[in-house]
Protein backbone atom coordinates (compact mmCIF):
# COMPACT_ATOMS: atom_id res chain seq x y z
CA UNK A 1 0.00 0.00 0.00
CA UNK A 2 1.26 3.45 -1.03
CA UNK A 3 1.06 6.60 1.28
CA UNK A 4 -1.13 8.02 -1.02
CA UNK A 5 -3.14 4.84 -0.56
CA UNK A 6 -2.87 4.63 3.52
CA UNK A 7 -3.92 9.04 3.11
CA UNK A 8 -7.07 8.38 0.96
CA UNK A 9 -8.08 5.18 3.38
CA UNK A 10 -7.95 7.17 6.52
CA UNK A 11 -9.67 10.08 5.00
CA UNK A 12 -12.22 7.74 3.60
CA UNK A 13 -13.18 5.77 7.13
CA UNK A 14 -11.95 8.07 9.72
CA UNK A 15 -12.18 11.80 8.81
CA UNK A 16 -15.08 11.78 6.51
CA UNK A 17 -17.51 10.36 9.02
CA UNK A 18 -15.96 12.80 12.00
CA UNK A 19 -16.31 15.47 9.66
CA UNK A 20 -19.92 14.97 8.64
CA UNK A 21 -21.05 14.09 12.05
CA UNK A 22 -19.58 17.68 13.39
CA UNK A 23 -21.01 19.24 10.27
CA UNK A 24 -24.77 17.72 11.27
CA UNK A 25 -24.10 18.68 14.73
CA UNK A 26 -23.40 22.45 13.85
CA UNK A 27 -26.14 22.05 11.31
CA UNK A 28 -29.07 20.73 13.83
CA UNK A 29 -31.89 22.35 14.46
CA UNK A 30 -32.12 23.61 17.69
CA UNK A 31 -35.60 24.59 19.37
CA UNK A 32 -36.46 26.73 22.02
CA UNK A 33 -40.18 27.34 24.26
CA UNK A 34 -40.32 30.65 25.82
CA UNK A 35 -43.36 33.16 26.76
CA UNK A 36 -44.17 36.17 25.75
CA UNK A 37 -47.04 37.86 27.72
CA UNK A 38 -47.85 40.32 24.81
CA UNK A 39 -48.60 38.14 22.49
CA UNK A 40 -49.56 34.82 24.40
CA UNK A 41 -53.94 35.65 24.52
CA UNK A 42 -55.87 35.32 21.43
CA UNK A 43 -59.79 35.90 21.43
CA UNK A 44 -61.49 34.13 18.50
CA UNK A 45 -64.88 32.29 17.54
CA UNK A 46 -68.65 33.23 16.73
CA UNK A 47 -69.73 36.33 19.51
CA UNK A 48 -72.03 33.38 21.26
CA UNK A 49 -69.16 30.78 22.18
CA UNK A 50 -65.78 33.15 22.10
CA UNK A 51 -62.86 31.25 22.94
CA UNK A 52 -60.02 33.17 24.87
CA UNK A 53 -56.27 30.86 23.58
CA UNK A 54 -53.49 30.61 25.63
CA UNK A 55 -49.89 29.67 23.74
CA UNK A 56 -46.71 29.75 24.16
CA UNK A 57 -43.94 30.08 21.15
CA UNK A 58 -41.36 28.02 19.70
CA UNK A 59 -38.47 29.14 17.62
CA UNK A 60 -35.34 26.93 15.95
CA UNK A 61 -32.18 28.47 16.64
CA UNK A 62 -30.63 25.80 14.41
CA UNK A 63 -28.83 25.80 11.12
CA UNK A 64 -31.72 23.65 9.42
CA UNK A 65 -35.08 22.89 9.39
CA UNK A 66 -36.67 20.78 12.66
CA UNK A 67 -38.93 17.96 11.32
CA UNK A 68 -42.07 16.99 12.65
CA UNK A 69 -42.46 18.60 15.69
CA UNK A 70 -45.14 18.22 18.09
CA UNK A 71 -45.81 19.90 21.28
CA UNK A 72 -46.99 17.89 23.86
CA UNK A 73 -48.74 18.58 27.21
CA UNK A 74 -46.69 16.32 29.91
CA UNK A 75 -48.00 16.98 33.28
CA UNK A 76 -50.60 18.91 34.84
CA UNK A 77 -49.81 19.53 38.65
CA UNK A 78 -51.94 21.62 41.13
CA UNK A 79 -51.13 24.33 43.34
CA UNK A 80 -51.98 24.44 46.52
CA UNK A 81 -51.28 25.81 50.01
CA UNK A 82 -49.21 22.52 50.63
CA UNK A 83 -47.59 22.82 47.48
CA UNK A 84 -47.60 21.27 44.08
CA UNK A 85 -49.56 17.99 43.58
CA UNK A 86 -50.08 15.95 40.32
CA UNK A 87 -53.16 15.72 38.98
CA UNK A 88 -54.25 12.04 39.34
CA UNK A 89 -56.51 12.25 35.90
CA UNK A 90 -54.48 13.37 33.85
CA UNK A 91 -52.51 10.88 31.63
CA UNK A 92 -49.41 12.28 29.94
CA UNK A 93 -48.01 13.16 27.46
CA UNK A 94 -50.81 14.65 25.23
CA UNK A 95 -50.24 16.25 21.57
CA UNK A 96 -51.61 19.89 22.42
CA UNK A 97 -52.44 21.65 18.56
CA UNK A 98 -49.94 24.31 16.68
CA UNK A 99 -52.22 27.87 16.79
CA UNK A 100 -52.42 28.29 12.93
CA UNK A 101 -52.87 25.16 11.73
CA UNK A 102 -56.04 22.72 11.54
CA UNK A 103 -56.00 19.55 13.68
CA UNK A 104 -52.81 18.17 15.23
CA UNK A 105 -50.45 17.04 12.94
CA UNK A 106 -46.84 17.94 13.18
CA UNK A 107 -45.05 20.58 11.59
CA UNK A 108 -41.73 21.53 10.38
CA UNK A 109 -40.37 24.49 11.87
CA UNK A 110 -37.98 26.27 9.71
CA UNK A 111 -34.92 28.39 11.20
CA UNK A 112 -34.68 31.75 12.10
CA UNK A 113 -37.07 34.25 13.64
CA UNK A 114 -40.19 33.10 12.62
CA UNK A 115 -42.08 31.83 15.87
CA UNK A 116 -44.72 28.80 15.94
CA UNK A 117 -47.49 29.41 18.39
CA UNK A 118 -48.50 26.38 20.38
CA UNK A 119 -52.00 26.51 21.97
CA UNK A 120 -51.73 25.72 25.52
CA UNK A 121 -55.11 26.30 26.56
CA UNK A 122 -58.37 28.34 26.28
CA UNK A 123 -61.67 29.11 28.13
CA UNK A 124 -65.00 29.38 26.65
CA UNK A 125 -67.53 32.04 27.06
CA UNK A 126 -70.41 30.57 29.12
CA UNK A 127 -67.80 27.74 30.71
CA UNK A 128 -66.07 27.85 34.26
CA UNK A 129 -63.81 24.91 32.95
CA UNK A 130 -60.21 25.72 31.80
CA UNK A 131 -59.38 23.53 28.84
CA UNK A 132 -56.23 22.30 27.54
CA UNK A 133 -56.01 21.75 24.17
CA UNK A 134 -55.17 18.47 23.15
CA UNK A 135 -55.82 16.12 20.42
CA UNK A 136 -59.37 14.24 21.31
CA UNK A 137 -58.19 10.84 19.73
CA UNK A 138 -55.42 10.90 22.52
CA UNK A 139 -57.86 11.98 25.31
CA UNK A 140 -58.95 8.49 26.16
CA UNK A 141 -61.83 7.77 28.99
CA UNK A 142 -61.33 9.18 32.17
CA UNK A 143 -58.46 11.27 31.10
CA UNK A 144 -59.18 14.77 32.63
CA UNK A 145 -57.90 17.56 30.44
CA UNK A 146 -61.15 20.42 31.64
CA UNK A 147 -59.93 21.87 35.18
CA UNK A 148 -62.24 24.21 37.22
CA UNK A 149 -61.06 27.51 38.73
CA UNK A 150 -57.51 26.80 40.30
CA UNK A 151 -53.59 27.24 40.06
CA UNK A 152 -51.77 24.80 38.12
CA UNK A 153 -48.28 23.81 36.75
CA UNK A 154 -47.77 22.29 34.02
CA UNK A 155 -44.99 21.12 31.84
CA UNK A 156 -44.58 20.99 28.03
CA UNK A 157 -42.45 19.59 25.41
CA UNK A 158 -41.54 20.29 21.71
CA UNK A 159 -39.91 17.37 19.76
CA UNK A 160 -38.85 16.71 16.22
CA UNK A 161 -37.25 14.29 14.53
CA UNK A 162 -33.80 15.65 13.53
CA UNK A 163 -33.58 17.65 16.95
CA UNK A 164 -33.02 17.50 20.74
CA UNK A 165 -36.57 17.81 23.03
CA UNK A 166 -37.06 21.05 24.55
CA UNK A 167 -38.83 21.43 27.79
CA UNK A 168 -40.68 24.12 29.70
CA UNK A 169 -42.84 24.79 32.73
CA UNK A 170 -45.63 27.47 33.54
CA UNK A 171 -48.43 28.41 35.83
CA UNK A 172 -51.21 29.09 34.95
CA UNK A 173 -53.65 30.43 37.24
CA UNK A 174 -57.92 30.47 36.22
CA UNK A 175 -60.22 32.58 38.04
CA UNK A 176 -63.06 30.61 36.95
CA UNK A 177 -64.16 33.36 34.05
CA UNK A 178 -63.53 32.51 30.59
CA UNK A 179 -61.04 35.31 29.85
CA UNK A 180 -59.05 35.45 33.12
CA UNK A 181 -56.52 32.82 32.57
CA UNK A 182 -52.70 34.44 33.48
CA UNK A 183 -49.92 32.27 32.11
CA UNK A 184 -46.40 32.92 33.58
CA UNK A 185 -43.09 30.97 33.23
CA UNK A 186 -42.46 28.99 36.37
CA UNK A 187 -38.57 29.00 35.77
CA UNK A 188 -38.31 32.72 36.15
CA UNK A 189 -38.09 33.75 40.31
Amino acid sequence: MTVGEWALGLLARVIAPAWRAARLRFRQPHLSIFFDANKTYDVAGPPECRRYYCHFHVRNTGKDTAKACRSRLMSVSSIEGEGERPVPTFRAPRTLKWATVRGFARQDIEPGLRVHRSDLCYGERGSPLLVFYVDPEERGIGVQTSFPRGYYRVRVRVESENADPADATFDVRFSGVWNEIIISDASVG
